[in-house]
């Protein structure tokens, strides 16, 4: 009886990998077409079909929903990565390896403790200029962390000065593709394959498999997700002051989530105090809002391609001076000087039970003036923002 209960275990077993791995449709591109696409894409990285190379396409364009989430986001972080690589001379094919590193999710831990889209582990990350910490972990950030992930790969060209090898070494490390081409007598990526460690051998397949889901995904039915335009639209500022989640999002009107997406790295839902060390980034609608509340608060740079870069959000009624625009492709960095407003005024954090009426009369001047300084009425008494301007004495 236990040998037939045992036996129809293990036939239900395989029975239910069969099925989770059963395509809804037989995959029918012939691999003529898988290598005459691949050949197509063209850059600095070896491509080749091999059979790994096509199980991990078959794997990418099979799992309908996870590619088309790995697309979508692909929409929101590419433009990030492109910039970056472009930076420090680093191919722009190398733009996919976050898809098998993270397959593009900010926050992901593995079990060996790399975070991450580019999944640096905390050493590495360090050493390339990240701050991690109880309060901020910059690998979740995707622009710093690709900012460093690129001067990495650029550091591992310098040594291996071919791209194959760079991106064998980003897997296992510049030690074991050392130790490869030794053994191999050779610095050829295919002549020191089986020299690799095994999780390295699959790596580059999967990243051919990668880039052929990026550029050939309509052939195999799939239909990308559209990217929320809050998450595309956005403009960050420089916050010098401690602020949590909750109360930026009083001020702004972004949801807690929505600030919490973009800006990942703030682990404990709070921005801590610092030198201007930390960007804020919201939705490009809702910043006017958060600036009337936060009149310290910088800002800096807007996620908008160039050809859709809108102007400068200011909080109505304040007038801002030395505003400077630099076009970066395809970002444009805003920065703005708080010079007219801290040449005439101060910035008085109010208590919890402290009204404008009370520090009207404690400065010495009407609430009508006070209201007008901070262009508020008197609806607004009822919900201040946090700070209020006052004249400089």
């Amino acid at each position: 009886m236990k040998k037939i209960i045992a036996s129809i275990a293990i036939i239900n077993f395989c029975l239910n990998i069969s099925y989770a791995k059963a395509p809804g449709k037989p995959f029918a591109t012939a691999d003529h077409v898988l290598e005459e696409r691949i050949q197509l894409l063209d850059g600095e990285v070896e491509m080749r079909l091999t059979n790994l190379v096509k199980t991990k396409i078959i794997e990418y364009t099979t799992y309908k929903r996870g590619a088309e989430r790995i697309i979508k986001k692909s929409k929101l972080y590419f433009p990030i990565f492109e910039r970056q690589l472009k930076k420090y001379g680093v191919p722009a094919e190398f733009k996919y390896l976050p898809i098998i590193e993270s397959n593009l999710k900010t926050t992901i831990r593995s079990r060996a403790g790399a975070v991450g889209l580019w999944q640096f582990m905390k050493g590495t990350g360090q050493a390339y200029g990240l701050q991690i910490g109880a309060l901020v972990d910059e690998r979740m950030d995707p622009e710093k962390s690709t900012e460093a992930a690129a001067q990495y790969l650029h550091q591992l060209y310098q040594e291996f000065n071919d791209w194959t090898l760079v991106l064998a070494a980003y897997n296992c490390g510049a030690g074991n593709v050392r130790k490869a081409i030794r053994k191999a007598n050779s610095r050829a990526y295919w002549d020191l394959y089986g020299y690799l460690p095994n999780e390295t051998r699959s790596y580059l397949p999967k990243f051919v498999a990668a880039a052929y889901l990026i550029n050939y995904f309509e052939h195999h039915g799939i239909a990308p997700q559209t990217v929320d335009d809050d998450m595309v639209n956005t403009i960050s500022a420089k916050i010098f002051e401690e602020l949590d989640f909750q109360a930026i999002s009083e001020a702004s009107g972004t949801s807690v989530e929505m600030i919490e997406t973009l800006n990942p790295e703030f682990i404990k839902g709070f921005i801590p105090e610092s030198t201007g060390n930390y960007l804020l980034t919201l939705p490009s609608k809702d910043m006017s809002a958060f600036l009337t509340n936060n009149y310290s608060a910088q800002v800096v740079m807007s996620s908008l391609p160039a050809s859709y870069v809108r102007d400068v959000v200011v909080p109505a009624g304040v007038s801002f001076t030395n505003v400077e625009q630099i076009t970066i492709e395809p970002r444009v960095a805003i920065k703005i000087s708080s010079a007219s407003i801290s040449e005439q005024f101060d910035l008085h954090r109010l208590h919890k039970k402290e009204t404008l009426t009370h520090l009207s009369q404690r400065i010495g001047i009407s609430l009508e003036q006070l209201l007008d300084i901070n262009d508020l009425d008197q609806s607004d008494l009822n919900e201040l923002p946090q700070y209020i301007k006052i004249p400089k004495r």
